[in-house]
C-alpha cells in the first residue's frame, strides 16, 4: 500500500527559515556565502549517508514529527531532495569552545567521533549521488531557500511532486576505529512539521546500521 505524505499549505516560510537556521548552531563555522569545491567524501561517508537516508523515511522515528498518524507502511518515496547545512560565522565562540559544546551535548559519543565530526564539517560540501539511492537530487541551499522564499511548500512540491520533503544531512564523524559514527539529520515535510537531531549509527558485519535517531528538534 502506497501512502502519500499530507502536504501542508505554503505559510512554512518562517518555520522553514527557523529550523533550518538552527540545526547545526553548535558547530557554526566562518564559511558563510562561501562556494568552495566539495572536499573528497569518501565510501565510508557515503554509506553512512545512505543508511541514515534510508532509516530517516521508514525507521520508528519518521513521523515524531508529525500530527497525522503512523502509516501502516511507509510511504513510497520518489525523489529524494537532499541539503546541506549553511554555516554561519562563529563570532565569538572559539573552536575549543565548539568542541566542549558538542562533547557536552552528544555525551554518550566517542571523543574522537565528535571531532572528526567537526574536522570534516569544517567546510562547505555536497552530498554526492548514493548507493541504494534510486532518484536523488542535491539544490545547493542558496537555490533551495529562494524556492522556498518565493512560494513556500506549494512550490517545494510543485517542482518535486514526488519527494517525501527535504533532508538535510551533516558529514558524519566516524570513531577512530570505524565502529560507530554520528551525523546532524533535519527531515522537513511541510508547515510546521520538521524534525532534526543526531542520528548514531555502528557497523554491524561491515555494513552501518543505524542505532538511534535522537530528535531533539520538532516544529
Amino acid at each position: 500500500m502506497n501512502v502519500s505524505f499530507k502536504r501542508r499549505p505554503p505559510a512554512a516560510i518562517l518555520a522553514y527559515r527557523a529550523l533550518f537556521a538552527g540545526v547545526i548552531v553548535t558547530v557554526a563555522l566562518p564559511l558563510a556565502g562561501c562556494r568552495v569545491t566539495s572536499p573528497s567524501i569518501d565510501a565510508e561517508e557515503r554509506a553512512i549517508w545512505t543508511a541514515a537516508v534510508l532509516h530517516a523515511y521508514s525507521g520508528d522515528e519518521a513521523w515524531a514529527g508529525s500530527v497525522d498518524p503512523r502509516p501502516e507502511e511507509p510511504p513510497a518515496i520518489g525523489v529524494i531532495v537532499v541539503d546541506v547545512p549553511r554555516y554561519d560565522a562563529p563570532g565569538s565562540v572559539s573552536p575549543e569552545e565548539r568542541e566542549a559544546r558538542l562533547l557536552r551535548r552528544w555525551s554518550d559519543v566517542r571523543p574522537d567521533a565528535v571531532r572528526d565530526f567537526l574536522r570534516r564539517n569544517a567546510e562547505p560540501f555536497t552530498v554526492p549521488p548514493l548507493d541504494g539511492i534510486d532518484s536523488m537530487v542535491a539544490p545547493t541551499h542558496d537555490d533551495l531557500r529562494a524556492l522556498m522564499d518565493n512560494g513556500g511548500w506549494a512550490a517545494f512540491y510543485e517542482r518535486y511532486p514526488t519527494a517525501p520533503g527535504i533532508i538535510r544531512l551533516s558529514r558524519p564523524g566516524i570513531s577512530r576505529d570505524g565502529s560507530s559514527a554520528v551525523l546532524e539529520v533535519m527531515t522537513g515535510r511541510g508547515e510546521l512539521w520538521a524534525q532534526s537531531g543526531p542520528m548514531f549509527l555502528r557497523r554491524v558485519d561491515g555494513r552501518w546500521v543505524v542505532d538511534r535517531w535522537r530528535i531533539d528538534t520538532v516544529s
